[in-house]
């Protein structure tokens, strides 16, 4: 199997008289070659030539990841990144580099080169939806008559906070619900304050 190292057919010889040439040894490359080992007659032996073929197999292609498969949204471009062992193929990517929280199918290839093997396969990238935050805080005052409100502020612009028992007149204690739905990116929110 190619390793980026020579390789040879070897054979031994009986006898010391004379050497083994070889034609088309010491192959690198994945390939199928002929390969011819020549003994000279000499006084006391026979001349021989034999042929025969010399295989490299092409190396398995290893991607390794080099990155994360889950992010939480948070408005950047996100991916999943292998690393290859070789230098003679690029990975192509289809389906990756995203923003939106999602679940994606990204499709992995390496085309076959010279001496390793191509593969394809899908992995899923995921970005999960970020939190919505809602800031809110107790607000205390004084009857005047005038309408008196609790005001959050939310961590994003997907949505608005909607109001539930807010913007009261008449003195006492009133629970105010806020609320902030689900959107694309961001999961639900509730919080509770008090007027």
């Amino acid at each position: 199997t190619y390793d980026g190292k020579i390789h040879s057919i070897i054979y031994k010889l009986n006898h010391s008289e004379s050497e083994i040439i070889y034609t088309g040894n010491d192959k690198v490359n994945a390939g199928k070659y002929n390969i011819t080992a020549e003994v000279k007659e000499t006084k006391n032996y026979k001349g021989i030539s034999v042929t025969n073929e010399l295989v490299i197999n092409k190396a398995e292609t290893v991607l390794t990841l080099d990155s994360l498969t889950e992010y939480t949204y948070d408005g950047k471009v996100h991916s999943i990144v292998y690393k290859i062992n070789h230098n003679e193929s690029e990975i192509i990517y289809a389906g990756n580099d995203k923003v939106n929280a999602g679940n994606y199918n990204v499709s992995i290839e390496v085309k076959e080169s010279d001496n390793y093997k191509g593969l394809s396969f899908t992995t899923e990238l995921i970005i999960k939806k970020a939190e919505s935050i809602i800031e809110t805080e107790d607000i205390t005052v004084t009857y005047d008559k005038a309408t008196h409100s609790i005001i959050g502020t939310l961590n994003h612009n997907e949505t608005q906070i909607e109001y539930t028992g807010n913007d009261k007149v008449n003195a006492g204690e009133y629970v105010v619900v806020l609320y902030a739905k689900e959107t694309a990116n961001y999961k639900e929110a509730r919080k509770e304050a008090k007027l």
